[in-house]
């Protein structure tokens, strides 16, 4: 027994795990693997420290690896879309663009959808 403990640390049970991590005791049996834990038959986990403690560092380094992975992908597929006037920029930026929100002019609102933004209500 003491070879198990020096190997793997303290044994936790699923409450003692559910109280590190701040979740339910339910969520720590339905992610036991996750976690780093065994089970034994339909009730019976197992939790050791070292083997929670490796189950945190390949999440972190997985959710690293996805992410630096997602950085990348995004990058290389950005391709900038030209907008009217050939430039890539986002929004609008020409004269006269404000007027399509203040009611001012044919079709500054043709669907009625600003209707009342502004007044005051009382």
């Amino acid at each position: 027994m003491d070879i198990i403990r020096k190997e793997l640390g303290k044994r936790l049970t699923v409450k003692e795990v559910a109280s590190v991590f701040g979740v339910d005791a339910r969520f720590v049996r339905q992610h036991y693997e996750e976690l780093g834990g065994m089970r034994l038959g339909d009730r019976i986990y197992i939790f050791f420290e070292k083997e929670v403690i490796n189950a945190i560092q390949r999440q972190i380094k997985h959710e690293d690896a996805v992410d630096r992975s997602n950085k990348d992908q995004r990058k290389e597929n950005q391709t900038p879309l030209p907008d009217s006037e050939g430039g890539n920029r986002m929004g609008n930026k020409r004269k006269g663009a404000d007027s399509r929100w203040n009611n001012k002019g044919a079709g500054a609102d043709p669907h009625g959808l600003l209707a009342g933004v502004g007044d005051s209500v009382s």
